[in-house]
């Protein structure tokens, strides 16, 4: 059997469409690889719309309606049976794979918090609330202190009929089931995602610098070795936050740099976004007039004379009840400076009021900036495909000649000069982090190892 590409369409796409509901992101990985195999394509192949493609056998099932579908899964994520399991032979065949090219993974540590003061903070769903600002502690950022402050709303017991207002009132996505004796927290009733980044601080790998480089990317205006690291900023994060809001990320959340001129077009160029609204900073109360609705996401750009391809400074999404999530500032690997972090910032993932949100861009551009906000109308990218790089299939060639194997994802990364233009074209790894239920239905972060 085969089926016919349409417009947009990947190969994840047509895998995940052909696999029962409920198919996890190894599984859907899998069929992927079956599919480029069928059709003599790499996984990361771009397609075009008409081009026919032929489905593997283990798609049969799926595409046949067979009961027995739910068996081919397993199947799909293990691969063929090797001819033998002996120690031997697995050596043998961990000697046959290549070495991967890339060795970032990413760690997590959950911040400490100290109290600073009460919050004001109306009723979420006629619940009376506790707030309370909370400073992340031990931690600097090069954008100042009003980066490093997050709010614990606390709802305390609640009764069955307030719990099902308060988890409608932020989009009814959480896997926190209901207890008469339980204490409810805000982050409670946010997305499985948004549950396990909140409040956690992402340290990262050491960089890679790739020898023999040098000509991957055509508009390097300082030609050198490319170093791939992997970091995240708050366009990735309001990316994969607004993706929670559409159901995605229920097994894992994709750790990775979002480019604001990527970031930009998508929302603003095409027609998958509502223009929601738009206020300028001595107005900034007046975001909450707007029909918001939790996964909305609200962009800060900067109100300058300077003409650049882009003013976004900052990407945020709106959970719900006057509450924002976001990453503040993009991670830094670097310590050249640990006195005053110039090189180096650790802004945890946050959940904020508006004020906590617009405090660190205010400082930073003077007040000069304007909010719009945006809502998404279709389902979203997934980021492999939306912040995609164009030096991905250069690299992934550089690693064949060297006996390696291109094991990460790669995303886009510019460089702007003064004058708006683009100085240089690099790239930036994607990590996927799975996610993992805690008996209470609360989610955490479940990276390998």
């Amino acid at each position: 059997m085969s089926v016919t590409v349409s417009r947009g369409q990947s190969l994840w796409a047509i895998a995940r469409e052909h696999l029962p509901e409920g198919a996890t992101r190894a599984q859907v990985q899998a069929a992927v690889r079956d599919l480029a195999q069928a059709n003599g394509l790499d996984a990361t192949s771009k397609l075009r719309a008409g081009q026919a493609l032929a489905l593997p056998a283990s798609f049969t099932g799926t595409l046949a309606g067979n009961p027995t579908t739910s068996d081919a899964l397993p199947r799909l994520a293990a691969g063929p049976a090797p001819a033998s399991r002996t120690p031997l032979a697995t050596r043998a065949a961990q000697l046959a794979q290549p070495r991967p090219l890339l060795a970032l993974e990413p760690s997590f540590c959950a911040a400490t918090r100290v109290d600073e003061g009460a919050v004001a903070l109306g009723p979420i769903a006629g619940v009376p609330v506790t707030a309370v600002a909370q400073r992340f502690d031990g931690m600097k950022s090069s954008i100042g202190p009003d980066s490093l402050r997050t709010v614990d709303v606390r709802l305390g017991t609640l009764t069955q009929a307030q719990f099902d207002a308060v988890k409608t009132s932020f989009g009814g996505l959480t896997s926190v089931t209901f207890d008469p004796a339980r204490k409810y927290s805000a982050v409670d009733f946010l997305p499985p995602a948004l549950q396990a980044l909140c409040g956690k601080d992402l340290d990262l790998p050491t960089d890679v610098k790739l020898k023999g480089t040098k000509k991957i990317g055509e508009i390097n205006m300082n030609p050198a070795d490319h170093t791939i690291g992997l970091t995240m900023n708050c366009h990735a994060t309001a990316w994969e936050a607004a993706r929670a809001f559409q159901g995605a990320n229920t097994d894992a959340v994709s750790i990775f740099y979002g480019e604001m001129v990527v970031m930009d077009g998508l929302v603003e160029e095409g027609a998958d976004f509502k223009h929601l609204g738009e206020v300028p900073a001595e107005k900034k109360e007046d975001l909450l007039k707007l029909d918001l609705k939790p996964g909305d996401i609200v962009q800060f750009d900067e109100v300058s004379d300077w003409a650049r391809m882009t003013m976004l400074l900052h990407s945020a999404v709106y959970v719900g009840n006057g509450l924002f999530f976001e990453k503040p500032n993009t991670e830094g690997a670097e310590k050249e400076d640990a006195a005053h972090y110039v090189h180096q910032d650790e802004t945890p993932f946050r959940l904020v009021t508006l004020d906590m949100m617009t405090a660190p861009i205010s400082q930073a551009v003077d007040g000069k900036y304007k909010m719009t906000a945006w809502r998404p109308l279709t389902a979203m990218k997934e980021p492999r495909d939306a912040f995609e790089s164009a030096l991905e299939g250069d690299f992934r060639k550089y690693a064949k000649g060297r006996g390696a194997a291109l094991n990460l994802e790669l995303v886009s990364m510019l460089e702007q000069g003064m004058a708006g233009n683009i100085r240089g074209e690099y790239a930036s790894a994607l990590v996927t982090v799975g996610l993992a239920q805690n008996p209470d239905g609360t989610t955490r972060l479940a990276p390998r190892g």
